[in-house]
């Protein structure tokens, strides 16, 4: 394995190394967005909007709800990886 010098990529200055192992090259990345989801913490490896967060976890618009920093936010918000992540699945009743 080697690491080749860290890059700067376009998306706010985010920092990557590009590390290879048995000749392939792999990005990765200084910082992830950490989700909190049914009382665990996942890590998704890059920036991404909260409609693409909601794709990847395979979940529902309709039924969850996204917040930033304690915030609701939208889903074209994009997430950075020191906001502070939370999933909330909506429950109705009558």
């Amino acid at each position: 394995m080697s690491i080749v010098t860290p890059k700067t990529s376009a998306l706010k200055g985010e920092k990557s190394l590009f590390v290879t192992f048995d000749n392939v090259a792999r990005l990765c990345y200084e910082f992830a967005v950490k989700v909190e989801w049914e009382g665990k913490v996942h890590e998704v490896e890059k920036r991404v909007t909260v409609e693409r967060l909601l794709d990847m976890f395979r979940l529902s618009r309709e039924a969850h709800l996204v917040s930033a920093n304690g915030t609701l936010v939208t889903e074209d918000h994009m997430l950075e990886p020191d906001d502070h992540v939370r999933i909330i699945r909506v429950i109705s009743g009558g």
